[in-house]
């Protein structure tokens, strides 16, 4: 029999290290029961799940050890798997639709954190109402179908999932934000599920129903194809709610014919419509001018200046082409002045006035395509006109800012886009009324150029004042 020599009695602190790593926790010191960490609850990802059973679902917290159970609602989980004493992962069962409560119970310690699993049905979506929104964006749709809910998402196209308008589990609203043209996928995502309704939504660019609609329209009214109209939206206008569309047509000599119409939005109904033959906006346009003169305003001394600011006005033409890409100016301004004192004028308000002093200087107004007074009478304030009816076409100039001292060379340029940019605009077709778009919009020549044919509006490369075949159209007629 073997004695051993000497006997060997552990240490307090290795008995601790040989119970720590028996029984796996730590005993106190003074040798009282260990500690038990309490079981709690953080949280559970994801926090919603099919009530058909079957979601994976980590729960967070502390505490968990190895045998923990999970109960979800009624149903305590059998795939249960206990990664740490803070982490348990498990796959849900089959519960009602009810949002309930989660209960980790670890040895004797129970855990609950109320309402915070929600079972739902997979969503089913059936129609997308209206099926086609503008290209401009905020189409408010409306989508149906089955076991909708809060909190849903919907995309269209390749554009990021926005938030939807919940109204029942079988109605949600959702806005359609700006896109390209096109027919795109909508869409829709739940906690749970996701459901693309294929090729459901089609975003159109209204201007391609609205030129149509217009198109149409020129058809009823004037008999005309126009394909592609220059249209200018004044619905912003103060006491307006229209459409602005024309067409210059048969561009034969100085002359075109013009149609206008004032329509709704979509160009559905015309409000107002015009057709007529008028001075073409375009060429070389040569203008007869009286400018009577008077020692306060309009000396023979201020008149020397008077060529400046029609070369100016040739200027703006010329700028506005070369802006353009135009290799020349739309329009030119060939003019003739002549000077009389007012005391040998004796109407210079009227075409036959005007006549009559010119007259006197051996000048006939044959020739020309307008004729115009500037009369500039001091203490007399009065604005323009124009008489498009009569050719050649006749327009006057007073004195609208009350000017009582010789004119700078300034008020020389804003008399002369006053005479050449608006009452000008008259003799193109622009209507008394100024309508064609808001007085507020800043245009140099005071009217939308597209308006006036001076804008490729069907992309052929050529302003639409100088195209054989304007607006798109197959024929000049």
């Amino acid at each position: 029999m073997f004695i051993p020599s000497r006997a060997r009695t552990p240490t307090i602190s290795t008995a601790l290290k040989l119970a720590t790593i028996v029984i796996g926790f730590v005993a106190c010191a003074d040798g009282n029961a260990p500690s038990v960490e309490p079981v709690t609850i953080t949280g559970i990802v994801p926090n919603v799940g099919t009530a058909y059973g079957g979601t994976p679902i980590t729960i967070t917290g502390s505490g968990f050890r190895p045998g923990s159970t999970v109960r979800i609602g009624a149903e305590t989980l059998n795939e249960v798997h206990v990664v740490s004493a803070t982490e348990i992962t498990a796959v849900t069962g089959p519960e009602n639709v009810d949002t309930v409560d989660v209960v980790v119970t670890s040895g004797r310690q129970v855990a609950t954190l109320p309402g915070a699993f929600a079972f739902l049905l997979p969503f089913t979506a059936e129609s997308v109402t209206p099926a086609t929104g503008s290209t401009d964006g905020s189409t408010i749709v409306t989508v149906t179908g089955r076991n909708f809910v809060p909190g849903m998402t919907i995309a269209f196209g390749a554009a990021p999932p926005r938030g939807v308008q919940f109204v029942s589990p079988t109605t949600i609203n959702a806005v359609a934000l700006a896109q390209p043209s096109g027919t795109v996928d909508v869409r829709l995502a739940s906690p749970i599920a996701s459901v693309v309704l294929a090729r459901a939504f089609a975003f159109v660019d209204p201007r391609i129903a609205r030129d149509s609609a217009l198109t149409q329209r020129y058809a009823d009214r004037f008999g005309e194809d126009v394909p592609v109209p220059a249209v200018h939206n004044a619905l912003a206008c103060n006491n307006s709610s229209h459409l602005t569309t024309t067409a210059y047509i048969d561009h034969s000599g100085n002359s075109s014919t013009l149609m206008w119409m004032y329509t709704t939005a979509d160009g559905a109904t015309v409000t107002r419509s015009w057709t007529d033959r008028f001075l073409k906006p375009a060429g070389t346009i040569r203008v007869l001018l009286l400018v009577v003169g008077y020692a306060q305003t309009m000396s023979e001394s201020a008149f020397a200046g008077w060529s400046d600011a029609q070369a100016a006005i040739n200027g703006d033409h010329a700028a506005y082409a070369s802006g353009k890409g135009f290799a020349a100016p739309i329009v030119i301004f060939e003019n003739t002045n002549v000077f009389i004192d007012a005391t040998e004028v004796a109407d210079p308000r009227t075409p036959e006035g005007v006549a009559a002093a010119l007259a006197t200087r051996n000048v006939s107004t044959e020739g020309y395509d307008l004729v115009a007074a500037v009369n500039i009478e001091p203490g007399r304030g009065e604005g323009g006109f124009a008489i498009p009816w009569i050719a050649p076409g006749f327009m006057y100039i007073g004195n609208f800012s009350g000017w009582a001292a010789p004119l700078t060379a300034s008020a020389q340029t804003s008399i002369a886009r006053a005479l050449y940019h608006h009452e000008v605009a008259h003799h193109w077709g622009w209507p008394g009324t100024h309508d064609w778009a808001c007085s507020t919009e800043a245009y140099n020549f005071r009217v939308p150029p597209r308006l006036l044919g001076w804008e490729d509006v069907d992309h052929d490369g050529v302003p639409e004042i100088l195209d054989p075949t304007p607006y798109g159209r197959t024929a000049s007629p």
